[in-house]
């Protein structure tokens, strides 16, 4: 009885719809598989890429900027606006490449500012002995900020 059942169901069906049932009981060739598969996964890519690509725009960029580093980080400091100055003129003056290294030990910022100290006090001779005294209380002050402990 099934049998005829099915046998009037399928005439019963469009001459296209009868090509799709037939072509589906066949079964598919290896060739339609790997198309569907490869479609499949160009889309699941496709969705991947558009992803990230959003997720960077919608994220602000982290630009390698050392000195952006440093003004954006003295601030943070326990200085006072005085002694931020006299650090940003000593890097600024050093030209350092990187100049949150010094403060990240003491032993570098001590050579910075003897670097420092040595430039200025051979180079314009136009400052006092009171003022280069007053500078180097200064910074001791902020080595001691900085590194205290």
């Amino acid at each position: 009885m099934t049998v005829i059942a099915a046998w009037w169901q399928y005439e019963q069906l469009t001459p296209v719809q009868r090509a799709v049932r037939e072509t589906l009981e066949e079964g598919g060739s290896a060739t339609s598989v790997l198309a569907v598969l490869g479609i499949t996964g160009g889309l699941i890519l496709l969705v991947y890429l558009l992803t990230n690509r959003e997720a960077r725009a919608a994220s602000p960029r982290r630009v390698n900027n050392p000195k952006a580093l440093f003004r954006d980080l003295l601030p943070k400091l326990s200085l006072s606006a005085p002694q931020r100055k006299l650090l940003e003129s000593m890097a600024k003056e050093l030209d350092l490449p990187h100049p949150t290294t010094m403060l990240l030990s003491p032993v570098l910022f001590d050579a910075y500012k003897t670097k420092w100290c040595e430039r200025r006090r051979s180079g314009t001779g136009r400052a006092s002995a009171g003022k280069h005294d007053n500078t180097d209380r200064t910074l001791a002050r902020i080595r001691t900020l900085l590194f205290a402990g």
